[in-house]
């Protein structure tokens, strides 16, 4: 074999081997986190600490997305959207928990999403995005409260979370008001109309 072909036989082989492992490695397919940092400065660092038991799990929506290559057009779930993750709070630590609280994570373990499954209970360590939404990652110490020992020994036992005001309470409230201001208004009224 002429020693020019060997040289190019060589170099197809080897791109055609770089090129196939590259195919096969999906964009994007690790999460590589820090070492995960000490209960105490997991704690520090988040806006939320909260314990609770998973109610729901909301998988996003496809959208209709204008893309610059065909199709131009696609309905499907962006790559990046997020699960959200409905929890019935039974403890909290840090910040004001509502009893009832949702947050986000990635969907993929390979995009740091944390495995939720519905009715387990976990310790979870919140943090507000850019955008405003409590989101939570597989890098923070959240974790199912079976295996998060070591950060409930430092925790402790915490605090019951914030009961939000029933519909009934709120409408009695609104009635009460209502009827108080009326009366105001009407005896106002009647001692301008005696004055004059």
């Amino acid at each position: 074999m002429n020693p020019i072909r060997r040289v190019m036989f060589c170099v197809c082989c080897i791109s055609g081997l770089l090129l196939a492992h590259t195919a096969a490695t999906p964009v994007g397919a690790t999460c590589s986190c820090p070492p995960r940092p000490a209960p105490y400065a997991a704690v520090a660092d988040s806006h939320l600490v909260f314990a609770g038991r998973v109610t729901q799990i909301s998988q996003p929506l496809p959208q209709l997305r204008l893309q610059r290559m065909p199709p131009y057009l696609s309905f499907d779930i962006p790559p990046h959207a997020p699960l959200r993750v409905r929890f019935e709070v039974t403890e909290q630590w840090r910040g004001r928990v509502p009893a009832i609280i949702e947050i986000t994570t990635a969907r993929f373990y390979s995009s740091c999403g944390v495995p939720f499954q519905i009715n387990a209970e976990y310790l979870v360590y919140g943090y507000y995005n850019g955008a405003g939404d409590l989101m939570t990652h597989r890098c923070s110490r959240t974790s199912e409260l079976a295996l998060a020992a070591e950060d409930r020994l430092l925790l402790g036992r915490g605090a019951p979370p914030l009961q939000s005001r029933e519909p009934a309470t709120l409408l009695i409230w609104l009635v009460v008001s209502a009827i108080t201001g009326i009366t105001l208004i009407i005896a106002a009224w009647r001692r301008f109309r005696s004055v004059s």
